[in-house]
Order: structure tokens, then sequence, then C-alpha cells
């Protein structure tokens, strides 16, 4: 379960409330308690942790996500794509 949550976080993180993620560590708590699991999670530093390993993949050239262009930089307009046919005409 930890590394299907952790996986999917960077997606759905944005759409937990408050509510949701205290719920979300209750089920932690209550999985260390219970002897489940020897680990001890919380879902705000998984948060972090799964969207800086995003982020760090992305920033890998070999990631297929690395191409796109940042709109800050003007050397590489999104338009360059075109020619590569990455859009549609």
């Amino acid at each position: 379960m930890y590394l299907v949550l952790y996986y999917a976080l960077p997606a759905f993180s944005g759409f937990l409330s408050e509510y949701n993620r205290s719920r979300i560590n209750v089920v932690f708590r209550k999985g260390r308690k219970w002897r489940i699991t020897d680990l001890s999670f919380n879902i705000e530093e998984l948060i972090e942790a799964s969207d800086n390993d995003m982020f760090n993949k992305v920033r890998n050239r070999i990631h297929c996500l690395s191409s796109l262009p940042h709109p800050s930089n003007p050397a590489r307009p999104v338009t360059s794509f075109c020619q590569k046919g990455f859009v549609k005409k």
C-alpha cells in the first residue's frame, strides 16, 4: 500500500483536505499500533518526498517530460516543438 500511495501522491495530494490528511495519518498510526508495520509514516512528509522525487525525475535528461520548455525560457519557445512533430498543426 505504501508504494502505491507514494507513487500516486503527486497526482492527488493537492485534492486532499486537511480532514482527509488527518484520517490518513490515523490509518498510519493504527498500522503501527497494531504492529502491521514497524515504520512510522506521516502524510505531509510523504507528500513532500514524493513531490521532490517527481521533480528530480523530470529534471533528468532522459525523462520524457524533460524536453518540455519552461514558460520563462525565451530561448526555447513552445512553437519550436511544431517542427519536431510534437504539436499537431
